[in-house]
């Protein structure tokens, strides 16, 4: 990505903050502006984004970390965007797949707890979680996510899984990262 594609993003992103701005005056009360992005903060560049630059000028209030869509990521570097967006919320996403491989592998409230228990213990501003609704009426598969905490405490204290997840997608010429991804054979 060039710095000029890049500038054209960035002038999107002040022109979004403009009309935030607006509204805000117009109803009175702070509006946030917050964006959801992949993992690494360096590796977003590749796509346009310059989270450094929108948190510096305070064009955003907020930073959602996530992987891209497909899974959910154990080892998100909260640290790094902590002390790189200093003054900027920092929220954890929590994807409602678990992994690639079998796209309707959906989170469990077990699973869910175990990723919050992690990222909260890393000192992010709260959890967001993707994804997570009711297609339909008879739809329950977030019902148990939902009614499986109410405080930190209880996320800290509930029974939890801590499943290794990695991130599904890297900017373009940067190597996947399959350390951490583990292949089983059942015969």
């Amino acid at each position: 990505i060039s710095a000029q594609m890049i500038g054209i993003m960035n002038d999107f992103m002040r022109g979004v903050n403009a009309k935030v701005c607006a509204a805000e005056e117009k109803r009175g009360h702070k509006i946030m502006l917050s964006v959801r992005l992949p993992r690494d903060i360096d590796e977003i560049k590749e796509y346009g984004f310059d989270a450094r630059t929108w948190a510096a000028e305070k064009i955003i209030d907020a930073v959602v970390v996530t992987p891209r869509w497909s899974s959910c990521d154990s080892a998100m570097p909260i640290e790094t965007w902590r002390k790189e967006l200093a003054g900027t919320e920092i929220y954890a996403g929590i994807e409602t797949h678990i992994n690639t491989q079998n796209p309707s592998s959906h989170a469990a409230a077990d699973a869910v707890n175990g990723y919050m228990a992690q990222y909260l213990s890393k000192d992010v501003d709260g959890i967001y979680l993707f994804n997570y609704m009711k297609l339909s009426p008879v739809d329950n598969r977030s019902d148990a996510v939902f009614n499986s905490f109410s405080s930190v405490s209880e996320v800290l204290n509930s029974k939890r899984r801590h499943i290794i997840g990695y991130q599904d997608l890297q900017g373009i010429g940067i190597p996947r990262d399959t350390s951490r991804i583990i292949r089983l054979t059942v015969s």
